[in-house]
């Protein structure tokens, strides 16, 4: 059984929050022998140094003691489960079932130096504090469920691997001498319908988190692709439209994609002390992008 909860694992290595405002870098070794380099994008949602790798780690056996002697009433509901009465004699067993072996774990990919794959669905994680972690799939972001990740390498251009392509990866600053990313992260404030504002780095329904990421819908029947860089807001409009007004001053509604209905996936902001907020479609009023 898995625990639910999250490890603050940069906290017990004593890590300081790594700066949020920059792209996620690194050098890929495939298991093919190619070499790739440059900023990186990690299942679609994660591109910045401050977004967080999901995965499932396993927990210390004296760990689980140690929370078993602590819960008195657990460990009794736990060994009375193990056991029956009959005749007058108490038959026993080994059941394993109910032990809670794992945790769902995060931390910031800014805490992380290399990453090697281990099989189809973990890897060990060398933390710049040099301290080791074995990530097991919780998420999309470990193991095959991986969506993509997708390299911005100057030479070879933009390359998208799978997890099964990826040997290990050194994660670095990008040369001072590397012109600037294709494009930023999002960045902007959220305005939620109770009038509740959020500040901070911008997942789009999920996918969305670059500038150059579309928004899609349609005006008056036509599709519209709008890159988020062309956007200065965008608004609720019921549950199936979305006005938006762009740089320029052009405003226009779009409809009909789950980008702009309440079908899409949600608003994630990661604010600047590190907390992610993910507003609902339903719950969502505003969101002012800022340049």
């Amino acid at each position: 059984m898995k625990l639910i909860a999250v490890l603050a694992l940069a906290l017990a290595t004593g890590l300081q929050e790594p700066p949020l405002d920059n792209r996620l870098y690194g050098r890929v070794y495939t298991s093919g022998g190619d070499v790739y380099e440059g900023y990186l994008r990690w299942d679609r949602n994660e591109g910045s140094l401050g977004d967080v790798l999901d995965g499932s780690k396993e927990l210390p056996w004296e760990n689980l003691r140690q929370a078993q002697e602590l819960d008195d009433r657990y460990d009794r509901d736990r060994r009375r489960s193990r056991g029956i009465r009959f005749l007058g004699t108490r038959i026993s067993w080994d059941e394993d079932e109910d032990e809670i072996t794992s945790a769902t774990s995060g931390i910031r990919f800014g805490h992380v130096r290399t990453l090697e794959v281990l099989d189809s669905w973990s890897a060990v994680l060398v933390l710049k504090s040099v301290a080791e972690v074995e990530f097991s799939s919780g998420s999309t972001d470990i193991g095959r469920s991986l969506r993509a990740l997708t390299i911005e390498d100057p030479e070879a251009g933009e390359i998208e691997l799978k997890w099964r392509d990826i040997e290990s990866i050194d994660f670095m600053e990008a040369p001072s001498d590397l012109p600037d990313p294709r494009a930023s992260c999002l960045y902007g404030t959220m305005e939620r319908y109770s009038r509740l504002e959020f500040t901070g780095y911008v997942a789009w329904d999920a996918d969305e988190i670059l500038g150059s990421d579309v928004l899609d819908g349609e005006e008056d029947g036509r599709p519209r692709e709008i890159p988020f860089d062309r956007i200065a807001s965008i608004e609720r409009a019921g549950s199936s439209a979305a006005p938006v007004v762009l740089e320029n001053g052009e405003a226009l509604t779009l409809r009909g994609t789950n980008d702009v209905d309440r079908d899409k996936k949600g608003i994630v902001v990661e604010q600047e002390d590190g907390s992610h907020v993910l507003v609902r479609s339903d719950d969502f009023d505003r969101l002012t992008l800022a340049r």
